[in-house]
């Protein structure tokens, strides 16, 4: 009677011939501004910038538009690599609540293009093509607070996943950002927090029959 295999066991960590392999997805972090900064009102968006940024894969990550002299800060986040993401933004803010009754605050995803140095807003993300998902006469996705209980928590929160081919956006990287909007000048301390992580390959799109 044959015993169990055991060949499969010595490619394991602590094994005999152990195979390397990345363990997880790359996932990369930014986040905390801290500093008192102004909304332009008019319902336009300040885009906050990041003093801390992580990530576990430098082949996929970086970070761009550098300001600051003392305390560094950059404003997006850049991936380098095409492929699936999911991009979770939030802001929150300290001091007085903005009341959503007579301002309702609202944050927006944003993307930066770096040929350009030009930043666009998020909206539909599953095509991959320039003119699919960034259109700047269609609405943003935004996430809006609309009456007094929400604005009690002081933060706002979005999701988007983003099939990003950077060859047809002409670009060997591509930044995301946060940016925060209200119908009012709203001076607070904002703190912009951005995940970013890479599920897979490109999306292919399929015909329903």
């Amino acid at each position: 009677m044959s015993g169990p295999g055991y060949h499969g066991r010595t490619h394991l960590p602590g094994g005999t011939d152990p195979i390397d392999f990345t363990s997880g997805l790359p996932v990369g972090v930014a986040g905390l501004n801290g500093t008192s900064q102004a909304t332009p009102g008019t319902s336009n968006t300040l885009t906050l910038a990041f003093i801390d940024a992580y990530w576990n894969d430098d082949t996929v990550f970086g970070y761009a538009e550098v300001s600051g002299t003392t305390t560094k800060r950059a404003k997006y986040l850049t991936v380098k690599q095409s492929g699936v993401y999911q991009v979770h933004s939030m802001v929150a803010w300290g001091g007085s609540v903005i009341d959503p009754t007579t301002d309702e605050p609202f944050i927006e995803t944003v993307v930066w293009f770096p040929s350009g140095s030009t930043e666009d807003t998020l909206i539909n993300t599953f095509g991959n093509g320039a003119g699919s998902w960034m259109q700047e006469d269609v609405n943003p996705i935004t996430t809006t607070q609309r009456n007094t209980d929400e604005g009690d928590y002081q933060a706002l929160f979005s999701v988007n996943t983003v099939n990003l081919d950077l060859t047809e956006q002409g670009e060997t990287e591509f930044g995301f950002g946060v940016a925060i909007g209200t119908a009012n000048v709203v001076t607070r301390f904002f703190d912009p927090y951005l995940t970013v992580i890479r599920l897979g390959d490109l999306m292919v799109e399929q015909t329903i029959a």
